[in-house]
């Protein structure tokens, strides 16, 4: 089972509260350094740098959907309109390792910024891309490549 999570909201019983998601752990992975704190924790720190606290329970409800959505006032904004539609992909991501080939192509912009001036080659190297701990991992670096100073990865399904 992969990491998708879903708040559903029932006209009738309402959904999650901000109370109930409150203790829920949230993560962030940024350079292989993993950062997890609690639905409340991330409040209170986004509150510290200033921002009123509606401001930073919808803040923080935007970042981390799944686990803390229930905390932005605007209830509205939680439900997830699903008649009418049926799942015709996904990915899991259960392996470790490159990105499936099979599932995602490697697009490449030879270096010419796709006619918007991105300042980044895509590559199709692991370097880039790859599948780790149950998510797709697409990373920027500095380095010159192909006449740009950076590399990236762009995938299409």
């Amino acid at each position: 089972s992969g990491r998708h999570h879903f708040v559903c909201i029932s006209e009738v019983h309402g959904g999650p509260t901000c109370q109930e998601q409150w203790d829920n752990m949230a993560c962030v992975e940024s350079q292989g350094h993993r950062e997890c704190f609690t639905c409340g924790q991330r409040i209170s720190w986004v509150e510290s740098q200033g921002v009123n606290k509606k401001k930073a329970k919808r803040r923080v409800a935007d970042e981390f959907f799944g686990e803390c959505g229930a905390c932005d006032d605007d209830r509205k904004r939680l439900v997830i309109e699903t008649e009418g539609y049926r799942l015709v992909w996904a990915d899991e991501f259960n392996s470790s390792g490159p990105v499936e080939s099979s599932k995602w192509k490697s697009v490449h912009s030879h270096g010419n910024g796709f006619g918007n001036h991105e300042l980044q080659f895509y590559t199709n190297r692991q370097k880039n891309a790859w599948i780790s701990d149950g998510t797709l991992k697409i990373r920027a670096v500095r380095e010159e490549f192909g006449g740009r100073k950076y590399t990236s990865a762009k995938l299409k399904t």
